[in-house]
């Protein structure tokens, strides 16, 4: 491949990269309203693990946003207000389908696996020292 294709290719691929960063996303209305299955249990060590694995790179240790992989894209700070005020099913939908350049994780984690992802983003919260855990709480989900 010449140079000048290969330059090409690389300017086309990180032009779909800049313009998929700078449109905002936004979960399907009906993937927004899904609850956290009342059977599910938050397993802290294993978002933990799952999230220094597949995550950090990108999101840094903390979720703020400054891993190594930030110098090159632009990364989300999942602590603060506006990724926050987001629900459940939102972030959940959002892992499960990835987008430019961040991966899908819906046919690599299992169901607990991106729920104990959703539960840890929230601790992430900036706002709050306080937090109710999970947000839309077991006790008040009436799904089965």
């Amino acid at each position: 491949m010449s140079v000048q294709k290969a330059c090409f290719l690389w300017m086309l691929l990180g032009g779909t990269v800049l313009l998929a960063q700078q449109t905002p996303w936004k979960a399907p209305t009906e993937s927004s309203l899904t609850k956290i299955p009342v059977r599910y249990v938050y397993n802290e060590a294993r978002a933990r693990n799952l999230f220094q694995a597949q995550c950090s790179m990108c999101h840094g240790k903390s979720g703020k946003g400054d891993g190594p992989l930030s110098i090159a894209y632009k990364v989300a700070d999942l602590a603060t207000p506006l990724v926050q005020a987001q629900t459940n099913g939102a972030l959940l939908w959002k892992i499960k389908q990835g987008r430019t350049p961040m991966p899908a994780f819906g046919h690599s984690l299992r169901e607990e696996e991106l729920w104990d992802m959703v539960c840890l983003i929230r601790t992430f919260d900036s706002e709050s020292s306080n937090h109710t855990f999970p947000p839309d709480s077991l006790t008040k989900n009436t799904q089965n």
